[in-house]
């Protein structure tokens, strides 16, 4: 049975509440657009919520957004991609980045 993005990702909205900007899917996978602010405790939501136990973090990667502007009008995306290795199940998870302060939390807590 699949489940839906929208009741997929209902604890991840209570939890982050305004930081969840979008939800969708890029290709077959769930797509989560979150605040920078928020990227942390979404991250460790979807790690540690029994609903996804997303195992791994596979990849982590960035985009640079000069010659291609981004609607949020930041320069800089970062973009993770989360694995569940029960289920098979990945979840992809971006924020933006703005150029004059390019700074996160760091997620190593959550998967070092």
């Amino acid at each position: 049975m699949s489940i839906g993005i929208e009741q997929d990702f209902a604890g991840l909205k209570q939890k982050v509440g305004a930081g969840l900007l979008f939800e969708g899917s890029v290709g077959r996978l769930p797509l989560v657009f979150v605040k920078r602010e928020a990227l942390h405790e979404t991250l460790r939501h979807l790690k540690e919520s029994p609903d996804h136990r997303m195992h791994q973090l596979s990849e982590l990667t960035a985009i640079d957004r000069l010659y291609d502007p981004a609607p949020h009008g930041d320069r800089f995306e970062l973009v993770y991609l989360l694995h569940n290795f029960q289920t098979g199940r990945r979840v992809v998870v971006k924020t933006s980045v703005p150029e004059k302060d390019p700074v996160v939390d760091t997620v190593t807590d959550l998967w070092l």
